[in-house]
């Protein structure tokens, strides 16, 4: 959608197993303020292309992972990455904003989507002409089952269950059970901030508390329908095999473009409060990392600006207008 009077444009970055479609309730507010707004299915998610992971000349073969366990190896690209990785999806943004969109640009980012989108602004620094001028995140993900977050004494267990998943046809039957409108609705509640318990669900439903995490059959939809497209389940167990890669803490650690915050105070999987002390160890307030804001969104999930877009469309807003401000 575009805008029309100068501002950045924005370019939307999606979570695990989302798409750009879990942006449409943020389009609008962002174009009316004069953005020009783009969403990207990275490769492998969304209606993007889904190429083999495991390529058949590697079909029977090991190769480590960041456990030191062995599954099948995966395919790589011709510098030797792993073909889904963050790197990858970076630059594949980095493409987009050089070929299609031409001009300075505020990323705005859901969940693993910030890691993409730091990694871009990173990756950026190499070149010539910069575009990225901030990165807001919406409830980052924390990367917890990254090699460097686990324990010695569960980091088998992981491993064993990767490989279980990744390498044979467990993990076909385990995704065929996942892919389904029940089960995703239930995870979508419980990422939504929804009870957990069978006795809180029951109590939820009586009350009316469940139609306020706005899980309907569209958004079922807009995440399921792509996510049944040939070669969806690969690219899924693909990734929930990948305990490489950065981590925020690295990511921040390099970046040099303003970030911002906005998190879900019922986020079920990254904690608001991991959230609020990430950003403070590299608030930029401080002189300790580049990090400008922080808002906790009530009664918010971990994908809070398609659950509440009346209190995050504003923030965006202002984001992009803070970031055209202090870097004129």
């Amino acid at each position: 959608q575009s805008g029309n009077n100068g501002k950045p444009a924005v370019l939307m970055l999606h979570g695990f197993g989302g798409n750009a479609d879990h942006f449409k309730n943020n389009f609008e507010s962002l174009t009316s303020e004069g953005c020009d707004v783009y969403a990207l299915d990275v490769l492998g998610y969304g209606y993007s292309d889904k190429p083999e992971p495991l390529g058949d000349h590697v079909e029977h073969a090991l190769a480590p992972t960041a456990y030191g366990d062995v599954v099948k190896g995966p395919s790589t690209t011709e510098d030797g990455r792993k073909l889904y990785c963050f790197e990858n999806w970076a630059d594949q943004a980095l493409t987009l904003i050089d070929e299609v969109i031409g001009r300075d640009v505020v990323l705005v980012c859901n969940s693993v989507g910030g890691i993409t989108g730091m990694q871009a602004a990173i990756a950026e620094k190499s070149k010539q002409q910069r575009r990225i001028r901030g990165v807001m995140i919406v409830d980052l993900s924390l990367r917890m089952l990254h090699i460097t977050k686990t324990s010695a004494v569960a980091r088998p267990f992981v491993a064993a269950l990767q490989n279980a998943l990744y390498g044979s046809s467990l993990g076909d039957s385990f995704f065929a059970n996942v892919a389904t409108p029940d089960t995703v609705t239930t995870v979508l509640k419980q990422a939504y901030g929804g009870p957990s318990g069978p006795v809180e669900q029951a109590v939820a439903l009586l009350s009316g508390d469940e139609d306020d995490l706005r899980v309907d059959e569209d958004l079922v939809s807009r995440i399921l329908t792509p996510g049944l497209r040939p070669n969806a389940a690969r690219v899924f167990l693909d990734f929930i095999s990948y305990s490489a890669g950065p981590t925020p803490e690295d990511l921040l650690a390099s970046i040099d473009v303003p970030v911002g915050f906005i998190w879900g105070s019922r986020d079920p999987w990254e904690k608001v409060d991991w959230g609020r002390d990430l950003a403070l160890r590299f608030d930029a307030a401080a002189g300790s990392g580049t990090v400008t804001c922080f808002h906790e969104v009530p009664n918010g999930g971990h994908c809070v600006m398609d659950q509440r877009p009346e209190a995050v469309n504003p923030l965006l807003v202002r984001f992009v207008d803070d970031v055209v401000s202090t870097t004129k």
